[in-house]
């Protein structure tokens, strides 16, 4: 079983969107403010495991809403105002919506609803862990930092250190110590040389992947044939990453997540593994879904254009695409028109675009001192007697016919 789609009717700058999720790994990339993280906290707080078996952590497969965001609630957040649905491999879907709690010697608060029941009991059985940004948190900047020997079986130990290894690009002989602070608990690396205080960022991220991992691999020994596998939701995989660590710890979840049944739903803005996912072995079983807001509007993007998904990260126009983007002309009459084209070049006539109207020299002369934003990516032509009538500082889109007359006049003299 797994998540195929989400159908967001609206939540907050999202709406009608639909996402459609791979079956074994998925990249929600985008630049900042799109809504990346927001997705993650819909699709986890729709799920929950019932048996109350718990992770390595000690912590239920479930995750709430309210550990990734937080609700603006009376002043920009409204009761009702949040409305998506959650569809599932084999036919199951649930839908949810917001609703104010109130409770006896309690102020109001905004919270969502699954299914028809307020208090999670409309939850898909259906295991989740959600790694957040706490997980990147330094523990040089914990408060309080306890340290123990692993509790691992010695397969879970030699599953671990191939695992680091492998990813990290490393040949330490290590270990694993526990590591329990105020913001996580998971598997570091221990060697001769070092100890868990000493390990990298990198290190620190990976042990708490490959800690994730392990408690799946628990809970299906556990469940047996129950077992109908689960979602890993890891936010900014790629933080703290190196290219090649980033391309192995791809290898790494398909490989996990194809054994355990597993969807991992990552947010990245890692240029290089979303190449690894579209380009490669990868793409059959996984997607990338790109959201972007170039038209204000938060979309997901329609083609998997590598290059366009490039070019946006990057706040960047394609070249192909900036080519073949005409710029629109205006122009006072049809005169001036035949005045220009003689002067234009064959390559500015196929850059250019010259409106087919008449549009007068006072309005003209109103649109460029008003600055309208419509026209600021057009050319406003004027004749050469109009210089005086535009305003100081002189738009820079707005340029004249040469000569200090009309085009008329000075065909006329010639």
């Amino acid at each position: 079983m797994n998540v195929t789609e989400i159908n967001i009717k609206k939540f907050r700058h999202l709406n009608e969107l639909t996402i459609s999720l791979g079956e074994r790994l998925t990249a929600i990339a985008g630049q900042n403010g799109t809504g990346k993280s927001t997705i993650l906290g819909l699709i986890g707080h729709t799920c929950r495991e019932k048996t109350g078996f718990k992770t390595f952590d000690n912590k239920k497969f479930a995750t709430e809403y309210s550990e990734i965001f937080k609700f603006s609630f009376p002043e920009y957040d409204k009761d009702g105002q949040h409305n998506y649905e959650i569809i599932f491999s084999d036919g199951v879907s649930t839908s949810v919506t917001s609703y104010i709690r109130k409770q006896k010697n309690m102020r109001e608060t905004l919270r969502l609803r699954v299914g028809k029941s307020s208090k999670g009991g409309g939850k898909i059985d259906f295991p989740v862990i959600y790694l957040g940004l706490k997980r990147l948190y330094p523990l040089a900047q914990e408060r309080k930092v306890n340290t123990s020997n692993h509790s691992l079986s010695k397969d879970e130990l030699q599953f671990f250190t191939k695992s680091h290894n492998k990813i990290l690009l490393l040949q330490d002989n290590i270990s694993s110590q526990e590591v329990k602070s105020s913001n996580k608990q998971f598997l570091a690396a221990k060697s001769e040389q070092y100890d868990a205080m000493g390990n990298s960022a990198g290190q620190d991220n990976i042990g708490q992947i490959i800690t994730a991992i392990i408690s799946f691999q628990r809970l299906k020994d556990y469940l047996g044939n129950e077992y109908n596998g689960g979602i890993l939701l890891i936010d900014e995989l790629d933080a703290s990453m190196f290219p090649a660590a980033q391309e192995k710890l791809i290898e790494f979840l398909f490989q996990r997540s194809s054994k355990l049944e597993l969807q991992v739903v990552f947010t990245t803005h890692s240029i290089e593994m979303i190449e690894i996912l579209m380009a490669s072995q990868y793409k059959h079983q996984s997607k990338v879904c790109y959201l972007h807001k170039a038209r204000g509007t938060i979309e997901v993007a329609k083609e998997s254009d590598l290059d366009t998904i490039i070019a946006d990260l990057k706040a960047k126009v394609l070249k192909h695409k900036l080519e073949d983007t005409k710029i629109e002309v205006y122009l006072e009459d049809k005169e001036a028109e035949q005045f220009l084209k003689p002067l234009l070049t064959p390559e500015l006539i196929k850059r250019t675009k010259i409106i087919d109207a008449t549009f007068g020299a006072q309005l003209l002369i109103t649109l460029a001192n008003k600055r309208i934003p419509a026209f600021n990516r057009s050319i406003i032509l004027l004749d050469g007697d109009q210089k005086s009538s535009l305003k100081k500082p002189r738009p820079s889109n707005v340029i004249n016919l040469p000569g200090e007359d009309s085009p008329e006049i000075i065909i006329f003299n010639f």
